[in-house]
């Protein structure tokens, strides 16, 4: 990631956006497994 001389706070949102982007797809594939284990599929 190219964040050399970009402000702190610049830094920070794209710290945040990234964490975010990455952290979405656990908890949804997270229920789409439970979905399946409540429904007797594995």
């Amino acid at each position: 990631m190219a964040t050399e001389g970009t402000p702190a706070s610049a830094r920070r949102i794209v710290q945040d956006v990234t964490r975010a982007a990455a952290e979405v797809p656990i908890p949804t594939r997270a229920r789409q497994a439970g979905s399946r284990a409540a429904l007797g599929v594995v």
